[in-house]
């Protein structure tokens, strides 16, 4: 069986109140499943976390990575954390010299499953296409797009795919310059290109008794963690009450956030 380990990295969020606090939520539902799994988190900006947080995810037996090389504004979103921790894990910390793949999750996601199962062919790599609509509601933050674009909120990093987190991130640091810029650099690859069919994220996909990962996408009002109840209850209550009590998170998910917004 191959060696596997999870790969996430944290970061705070004047935006969104306990961001940080979604990361200990992801680390228990994925050891819900896995009980053994080697989990990294990165800390890679000043905007580290609070005792509380970090001390849940060391109790988890997380192991905790500082390499706060990024100074950002303390409103500022930072999309290519996603795209810089698969590249840092890979090459500057290389855990491929003693994983055979790093699973990417990003931080508000949940685990339904166990991710040991997970497996891509040979030089492929997985990845979510964003949806013609999502592009049009997105297009003032990232322009127009002539190619293919993903978000890699989950995706599995090895030694034949990991060339293309390989990027000046000093300088595609800004909104989702990363994202367009590995998503180009996927599409000029020979990589063969794996659809997540074991995942669900975009507003109108549906949670399934084979979902994998579910990228709630947060508990604010663009968030889609409501979902869970529609189709898992008794999970959603479970989460639920760990994040309110145990987290101090509110859910503040608005269910036609994306109604009123997109066609």
């Amino acid at each position: 069986m191959s060696k596997t380990a999870v790969i996430f990295a944290l970061d705070n969020s004047n935006n969104e109140p306990q961001y940080e606090a979604m990361s200990v939520l992801l680390v228990k539902s994925i050891l819900e499943y896995s009980t053994t799994m080697d989990i990294y988190c990165g800390v890679f900006t000043q905007r580290t976390p609070g005792d509380r947080v970090e001390m849940l995810l060391k109790d988890a037996q997380v192991n905790m990575v500082y390499d706060q090389k990024f100074t950002v504004e303390k409103d500022s979103i930072n999309y290519f954390l996603r795209n810089y921790c698969c590249y840092y894990f890979s090459h500057e910390h290389n855990l491929l010299e003693e994983y055979d793949k790093l699973i990417y999750l990003d931080m508000d996601v949940l685990v339904m499953r166990n991710l040991v199962g997970i497996n891509i062919p040979d030089n492929s790599v997985l990845v979510e296409r964003v949806p013609d609509n999502i592009l049009e509601f997105e297009k003032e933050y990232i322009g127009e797009i002539d190619h293919p674009l993903y978000y890699n909120w989950m995706t599995v990093v090895n030694e034949q795919n990991k060339f293309i987190w390989d990027i000046d991130y000093t300088a595609n640091r800004y909104l989702k310059q990363s994202d367009i810029l590995v998503s180009q650099r996927i599409n000029d690859s020979d990589l063969k290109i794996v659809d997540i069919d074991m995942g669900a994220y975009y507003p109108k996909t549906k949670l399934l008794p084979s979902t994998i990962a579910f990228h709630y996408d947060g508990f604010i009002d663009s968030g889609s963690f409501w979902k869970l109840e529609q189709f898992f209850p008794q999970m959603h209550k479970k989460y639920l009450s760990y994040a309110k009590y145990i987290l101090n998170i509110t859910q503040e998910n608005d269910k036609r956030f994306y109604d009123y917004r997109i066609s």
